[in-house]
């Protein structure tokens, strides 16, 4: 039990009944209170002066004297010096007393507690003042009580500082700390100089969202901090190694004699990243995308962390598992992404896309649905075709906004399609990052709500990849929209998995051969088998079948000899604006009313 246990358990009533009165925090019993010492002296000096006065004279003399002013008066003065003395004498004492608790009183202010209690403690005692035995008392319980929460309040202090400065996963300093050691480290001429580099080294795990939707988020976590430790443990005394978030670090490199120095740690880095790691039975292997930003005259923390950003994504976007040194060029880069940015969420306040359709025909060449695809009409540069700006607009988390806009303009087209060709379907693409957002199943509800049409004149197209990276998943969202009556096609197939396998237990309604495997038909006797067991085996799973970048007769022919369902490409027609859709469908209408009414010569 502490002191404070100690003088809480004595001041307590406890299960023996209440203290006596009279009886101090310290269970001895203490002398009678300041009015009961006043009273015993004025009675005692009463008492003492009438026995002197019985001793000296008779009664007949007492009685006397008692009739003399003078000798009462006398009588009087004596008790009222008596009583003079004892107040002066007990005021003295209260005086010191009270003297000594104040000079004392400052040490708890300094926080010298312990301090306090020693000389409390060697205070003289006046017993006859008791009260004041019960002052110091409370005195030494407030020291103790104050020096206790000192330290819960130290406790807890330091506390907040380690969640203000370090991450609470991993254990690792947080972006805070690092932007704080930076920022020192560059305002040190001996560790910013020709002689020692200061380098920012960011690292950001390869796919780590793959892994967060596979095992969970706990795993996930088990995993970050498996990779923190390796980390740290790669850098040793070099650095600091920093979690900024998510699956993203960062090690500040301390007096590095060469940029050598930086890229012979990112190699080991990385080594010790890929290394097989087992969680729970699963056995991962992990790689890593790293950019490296040097110090140079002028440039703040920011701008290192800004420029080893750069060029981390740069790696990452080189397929990963790299590393990578920030150089001018990639900054001019990234001036032109910003600027290209700038101008795309313009494009979109603005309207600037353009709904596009490319026509697919079945293999008599009647036009049976478009895919919707867009173009971005700039105010300056013209018709710019979507391969320019669609990797831009994933990069920058526009492309759900994109797809909304394009489903959208998809709904209005089938509207004014469907008076005249209900049997029009047009099929939209929608982005891998977009598709399995609970928002995108709301917005699809949406205009499906407010464009009442056939829904199954609609068809969504999802790769391939995107529906085995996020399998289960991708099945729970195919089956709900299936439940709204939209199509499913799968795009691209053939260039990921390639498994008819995975497609029989999903209600998926269309296959797209990519147009890698029909541009060479029929030179490549290889893209005409695959072609043709592609084919057979969709019509096995009642899919149907189309053929993408069709260019040419003899691969229309090819086609049709494998009995493919339909075909697009350029061979058919280019992708027209949205406008002159129903313009086409109305032309090919008249021409096959004109055919099936000619009189053969």
């Amino acid at each position: 039990m502490n002191k404070l246990d100690h003088l809480q358990a004595d001041s307590s009533t406890g299960s023996h009944g209440t203290r006596a009165a009279g009886t101090p925090a310290t269970g001895k019993p203490r002398w009678p209170s300041t009015v009961a010492v006043f009273a015993f002296v004025l009675f005692s000096a009463v008492f003492v002066s009438i026995l002197w006065f019985q001793y000296q004279t008779d009664s007949r003399t007492l009685l006397k004297l008692t009739e003399s002013p003078l000798a009462v008066g006398g009588i009087y003065f004596g008790l009222s010096l008596t009583l003079a003395l004892c107040i002066y004498f007990i005021a003295r004492q209260v005086s010191q007393r009270l003297n000594n608790h104040a000079k004392l009183l400052p040490l708890l202010g300094q926080k010298q507690y312990q301090q306090f209690r020693d000389q409390l403690s060697r205070l003289s005692k006046d017993h006859w003042i008791g009260e004041f035995d019960e002052i110091e008392d409370s005195l030494n319980r407030l020291s103790l009580q104050l020096e206790t929460q000192e330290k819960t309040v130290d406790s807890r202090n330091q506390e907040v500082e380690r969640l203000s400065l370090f991450d609470p996963l991993t254990g690792l300093a947080n972006r805070q700390l690092l932007q704080y050691e930076l920022q020192n480290d560059l305002a040190q001429p001996a560790l910013n100089s020709r002689e020692n580099i200061v380098a920012v080294i960011l690292l950001d795990l390869d796919n780590f969202k793959r892994i967060n939707d596979s095992l969970g988020h706990h795993l996930g976590d088990v995993v970050l901090e498996k990779m923190a430790s390796r980390i740290k443990s790669s850098v040793h005394s070099l650095g600091l190694v920093a979690r900024l978030g998510g699956d993203e670090f960062a090690i500040l490199l301390r007096s590095a004699k060469h940029p050598e120095q930086a890229h012979l740690l990112c190699q080991k880095v990385l080594q010790l990243v890929r290394k097989p790691l087992k969680v729970e039975g699963t056995t991962l292997v992990i790689s890593c995308s790293i950019g490296i930003s040097t110090a140079t005259l002028g440039n703040t923390s920011e701008d290192l962390l800004k420029h080893a950003e750069i060029a981390m994504y740069k790696a990452k976007k080189a397929g990963g598992n790299a590393h990578l040194m920030f150089n001018a060029h990639m900054a001019a880069e990234a001036h032109d992404n910003l600027y290209l940015e700038s101008e795309i969420r313009h494009g979109l306040e603005q309207s600037q896309f353009t709904l596009y359709l490319q026509p697919k025909v079945n293999m008599d060449g009647m036009t049976k649905g478009f895919e919707s695809l867009v173009r971005w009409d700039h105010p300056e540069r013209g018709i710019i075709s979507p391969a320019e700006f669609i990797p831009a607009m994933e990069s920058m988390g526009f492309i759900s906004q994109l797809d909304n806009w394009i489903l959208e303009a998809s709904f209005r087209q089938l509207k004014v399609l469907e008076p005249h060709h209900p049997e029009i379907v047009i099929s939209v693409n929608i982005s891998s990052t977009h598709f399995t957002k609970h928002s995108f199943l709301v917005f699809l509800n949406e205009c499906l709500q407010k464009y009442p049409i056939n829904p199954n004149r609609l068809e969504l197209e999802i790769t391939e990849t995107l529906l085995m990276e996020n399998m289960n998943e991708g099945r729970e969202v195919i089956n709900t929209i299936k439940q709204m009556g939209v199509r499913i096609a799968i795009d691209d197939f053939g260039t990921g998995y390639s498994s008819l396998s995975y497609l029989k237990n999903l209600p998926v309604d269309t296959l797209k051969i990519d147009r890698v495997f029909i541009k060479d038909i029929p030179d490549s006797e290889s893209d005409k088998q695959i072609s043709s067991v592609i084919i057979f085996l969709a019509k096995q799973l009642n899919f149907t079948v189309v053929a993408e970048g069709v260019e040419t007769l003899a691969q229309l022919n090819f086609l049709k000899d494998n009995h493919c369902d339909q075909a697009q490409g350029f061979y058919f027609s280019k992708p027209i604006a949205s406008h002159k859709a129903i313009i086409m469908l109305e032309s090919e209408r008249i021409n096959q009313l004109n055919t099936d009414t000619a009189t053969p010569l």
